[in-house]
């Protein structure tokens, strides 16, 4: 969606969500992250810049309750 929204100028949005805090933390969140601030590759020949997507990545986590 984020590439989907830089092609044309929309203003989709989207909920991801993951059941296990250490994933979110640890996986999600930081390939989110990457995915919309831009990274360089890690290999032998210096690495790659990849061009961010845009975009902002909040991490909220919901509680039970007796509601």
């Amino acid at each position: 969606m984020l590439a989907a929204n830089r092609a044309d100028g929309g203003s989709r949005r989207f909920i991801c969500v993951e059941m296990e805090p250490e994933i979110c933390q640890n996986i999600t969140a930081q390939r989110l992250t990457r995915a919309a601030q831009g990274y360089e590759t890690a290999n032998g020949n210096g690495g790659k810049k990849v061009e961010g997507l845009g975009g902002g990545v909040p991490v909220l986590q919901a509680v039970e309750s007796d509601l």
